[in-house]
């Protein structure tokens, strides 16, 4: 095989392969097309033509599939921050192997353009104050959008008490003003509370805080 052109641009180096198959160009960043000559252990890029070995074409393959999987996570994340989880799976999707999904997501993590704990304390944050769930609604959905239990227990202890007192307060006046008495129609409230990620001690303070003085108070 030989390299038959290297066209040099300030965002991309295009690397033109001639061989018996015909011809392939591998696309790739300027700073990655540095580090694999480094990595050939040549002091100067060569000047195309030059025959290559198999080594340069492994190395240059992955180097291209590293460049164009970054490019495609840093597109998916500036359009909707994912955890290092949900990136990888997603660009794995995309038709990359492990490997280089894992060190596209861990390059975006490096840079600074993936930070799990502040994205999923944002989420969090969003949800208790928007949709006014509990921090166990918050914690399922944060762990079904792939980010790490250390990281999801770091969040919801970080979450303030009165933003999820708050929540309640604005679901209860919202659905159960006042509260029911009888029942059935109470354990259904108290099951549709618990489902939005609110604890049993939760609810029940928010029934007390509910009541005005001198309400008689009814069981559970």
């Amino acid at each position: 095989m030989i390299c038959s052109s290297v066209l040099i641009s300030e965002t991309d180096v295009f690397v033109t392969i001639a061989g018996e198959s015909g011809t392939e160009e591998k696309i790739l960043s300027p700073n990655r097309w540095k580090r694999l000559t480094r990595q050939m252990g040549w002091p100067e890029p060569p000047t195309a033509p030059f025959p290559i070995t198999a080594e340069f074409y492994d190395r240059l393959t992955r180097e291209s599939l590293l460049t164009t999987a970054i490019r495609y996570a840093a597109r998916i994340q500036s359009l909707s921050p994912k955890s290092r989880r949900e990136l990888i799976r997603r660009i794995r999707e995309k038709g990359y192997k492990t490997d280089i999904a894992e060190e596209a997501a861990d390059f975006l993590v490096k840079k600074g353009y993936l930070k799990e704990h502040d994205q999923a304390y944002a989420m969090a944050e969003n949800a208790v104050t928007r949709k006014h769930y509990g921090r166990q609604r918050i914690a399922a959905s944060l762990l079904s959008h792939g980010y790490e239990s250390d990281t999801v227990r770091a969040v919801l202890e970080e979450i303030p008490d009165d933003l999820v007192e708050e929540a309640l307060r604005v679901v209860m006046k919202r659905k159960y003003d006042p509260f029911p008495t009888e029942g059935a129609e109470r354990r259904k409230a108290y099951a549709s509370l618990m489902r939005l990620g609110f604890t049993g001690s939760e609810i029940q303070n928010a029934i007390q805080n509910q009541k005005e003085p001198g309400d008689e108070e009814f069981p559970t």
